[in-house]
């Protein structure tokens, strides 16, 4: 090979391992901005924020979402506040193992089988707020294709006197007339603005924030949806259905942006 070819190969080598050396430094550069806007935001809003998972959230939560699925399991990046209610944003991981048998043919005619293990990621945001109110059983989603379908052949949710609330919501509750006392025409209006899903059982509120990054701005939507909710709910609703008095979340705050890397010497 020609000497010039030979140092055009070495300097097209050292500049790819120039350009991955620079674009793994931006990316731990956008990791440490974003771990220090989540420590911000936290500070800024009565939170702690932890890296690991001082609470344990895999036992806490055990069973509500994918929590306790699989195995490999635990939360990071967990934001806490314990008032005026428990409240937790965090990462969540899991694994699960599937073992299949693969049937291969074989160039004489015969088949031959082997067994094959396949290990799989899981991922998951979500916002925990622990009520402390015996509130009976209420999921609340988007209304989807397959609801519609469900509708056409008798299987319907709760309905509302709002025809745009039903058509985009999706509400089940083994008590109906909780589901209407909680979601009063304000609270419709309210919901009919935002794209609101959760879940409400044994005190819990959980809410799967997938389509949410964790990071300052994500939990500033994720808590504003959480309180909206939280602080519409009736007195009347706190009292005769949770057996509680009222509760009443902050108002929640955005902080400035962290400061550069280069200015923090």
């Amino acid at each position: 090979m020609a000497p010039g070819a030979i140092f055009l190969i070495v300097l097209v080598g050292i500049g790819i391992i120039t350009l991955i050396v620079v674009l793994a430094k931006a990316q731990a550069e956008r990791e440490r901005q974003r771990k220090a806007a989540l420590a911000q935001w936290a500070a800024a809003n009565g939170f702690d924020f932890n890296e690991q998972d001082p609470w344990d959230l895999d036992a806490r939560f055990h069973g509500i979402g994918q929590i306790g699925q699989g195995h490999s399991r635990y939360a990071y990046e967990v934001l806490s506040r314990q008032t005026p209610l428990p409240c937790y944003l965090f990462q969540y991981h899991y694994a699960t193992t599937e073992t299949r048998t693969v049937t291969h043919t074989n160039s004489d005619g015969s088949t031959s089988t082997r067994t094959e293990t396949y290990e799989e990621d899981h991922y998951y945001h979500y916002l925990i707020l622990e009520t402390g109110a015996q509130f009976p059983k209420l999921n609340i989603r988007l209304e989807g294709l397959f609801d519609k379908i469900k509708g056409l052949l008798g299987f319907e949710d709760i309905n509302f006197e709002s025809e745009a609330f039903s058509r985009k919501y999706h509400v089940q509750s083994d008590q109906r007339e909780f589901a209407y006392a909680i979601i009063h025409p304000q609270m419709m209006e309210w919901m009919l603005q935002q794209d609101v899903q959760f879940s409400l059982a044994n005190s819990i509120l959980l809410m799967d924030l997938g389509k949410l990054p964790h990071t300052a701005e994500g939990c500033t939507a994720a808590l504003s949806l959480a309180s909206g909710f939280i602080n519409r709910i009736p007195a009347f609703v706190w009292k005769d259905y949770g057996h509680r008095e009222p509760v009443t979340l902050p108002e929640v705050l955005q902080p400035p942006p962290p400061i550069p890397a280069a200015q923090t010497a």
